[in-house]
């Protein structure tokens, strides 16, 4: 399975490189991956409790997807990936990540992570909850608050052209973008739901200007998607599994985004669609080159309301 992922290491040489980290530092995870090729749901749940039985208190755990753009997507159009499960299966396969999780004492505080309480990971939980990090490598987005305000900044996604242009400038930045309030409100949405503890709504309001309406949220908690607690919104265990209902949510506020976040093909942006994201899962990136990525609202079309960006070479 590892070589089928692309991996290079054997099963063995992953736990031997677990057993020096353990006994290295006070903290340690590592990833898993699940929805692969002929799996079923008991080889699945196998796979999870032996990794828990390795004293570890911290998990990431993905499901496969498949993705255009990418290696496996172009092998999925050829038919090179048989055997993956169902959607059905697939979803059998989270509810098994949860319940075992949960037994174990280390229940999801973020959609794709797991952790027992207190070791919930420091250094992702600043993307989550909106805070400043900086990107620096290959295709690195970064999010920073500056005297001028909050800045979206991103780097050259191929390698040996971000390695030239750090020799040449020092940085391998290639774009720095000027965020307003609601394209912050929007942004911390996003992330903010994907926690366990939910979104701010107060913290929203103060980003945006103004306050989501009841309205915009009562199909949310009548639909059973979310909690209100406060001015906290958090998904519940249902809209986690249901997370394209509230990618939605989120999404149908992006609209007054600026293009570099709102990019829509040329029949979507003339006709007004509204989002579709059925196509879309927690935890999926778009792709970096934005000349020819997907249409995120109808998730078909190629983008055709943008030049390709100098340098570009896959539009």
């Amino acid at each position: 399975d590892l070589k089928a992922l692309g991996r290079m290491h054997s099963a063995a040489e992953a736990r031997a490189a677990f057993d020096i980290a353990r006994a290295t530092f006070d903290r340690v995870s590592f990833d898993l991956i699940y929805a692969r090729q002929n799996q079923s749901v008991s080889q699945w749940r196998g796979e999870l409790e032996e990794a828990l039985a390795m004293s570890i208190d911290h998990l990431s755990l993905y499901q496969l997807t498949i993705e255009a753009g990418t290696r496996f997507g172009e092998l999925h159009a050829r038919g090179g990936l048989r055997g993956l499960p169902s959607d059905e299966v697939s979803a059998e396969m989270y509810l098994a990540t949860q319940e075992v999780c949960e037994a174990a004492g280390m229940p999801a505080y973020e959609v794709s992570n797991h952790a027992r309480p207190g070791a919930e990971s420091r250094h992702n939980r600043v993307y989550w909850r909106y805070g400043d990090y900086v990107g620096v490598g290959p295709g690195a987005h970064g999010r920073m608050t500056t005297n001028a305000g909050r800045m979206a900044t991103e780097t050259l996604r191929d390698p040996a052209a971000w390695l030239k242009a750090v020799d040449a400038q020092g940085t391998g930045r290639s774009g720095v973008e000027a965020l307003s309030g609601a394209d912050q409100a929007v942004e911390y949405l996003m992330m903010a739901m994907r926690l366990a503890e939910g979104a701010d709504l107060a913290r929203y309001a103060r980003l945006a200007g103004a306050p989501i309406a009841d309205a915009r949220i009562a199909p949310l908690i009548e639909d059973g998607l979310a909690a209100l607690a406060g001015d906290r919104l958090a998904a519940t265990a249902q809209g986690r599994r249901a997370a394209p209902s509230l990618m939605r949510f989120c999404a149908s506020f992006w609209r007054s985004g600026p293009r570099r976040f709102r990019a829509i093909c040329a029949p979507c942006e003339a006709s007004g669609s509204s989002p579709v994201w059925s196509r879309w899962r927690w935890g999926s990136s778009a792709p970096s080159c934005r000349c020819c990525q997907p249409c995120p609202f109808c998730c078909s079309q190629r983008l055709v309301s943008r030049a390709a960006p100098s340098g570009c070479t896959t539009g």
